[in-house]
């Protein structure tokens, strides 16, 4: 059996494209008044007082592993069909990717291959647990 998964199919229509076009003419192609707009349409729709608009995806992921408490020689448990920015945010904390399979009926990371992932370096913090506590991983011990 063979499988095709894409990793994106964009659609990009006028409204798209006008906007693009205003900000180019506007001067400001970075951390302006668009970029502003962007982070408190986010925020409102999260739910949260601040949001910070990153440059790419890679620096939004090592940004949040910093905030997570990950540090060097922290195993990092990630899905092995990803993007390389997944591993390379992992490896700028100095902190080692574990690759863990996908679920193929879900495309998300297989729960039960999580469980046997976890060893002594992967750190396992209070927000970590949480969000594990809200799945189908059920508890998993400090």
């Amino acid at each position: 059996m063979t499988y095709k998964i894409y990793l994106a199919d964009p659609f990009i229509d006028d409204s798209e494209i006008d906007e693009v076009v205003s900000t180019l003419k506007s001067g400001w192609v970075s951390q302006g008044p668009k970029t502003r707009e962007f982070e408190e349409k986010i925020s409102d729709i999260c739910g949260v007082k601040h949001t910070i608009a990153m440059c790419n995806g890679t620096a939004t992921l090592h940004t949040a592993l910093l905030a997570a408490g990950v540090k060097p020689n922290n195993n990092v448990i990630c899905p092995s069909m990803s993007y390389i920015s997944t591993s390379n945010s992992i490896i700028y904390c100095g902190a080692q990717p574990k690759f863990v399979d996908i679920d193929i009926n879900t495309y998300n990371l297989d729960p039960k291959k999580v469980r046997k992932a976890i060893d002594e370096y992967v750190k396992i913090n209070n927000y970590k647990c949480e969000i594990l506590r809200n799945t189908r991983f059920a508890k998993i011990e400090k």
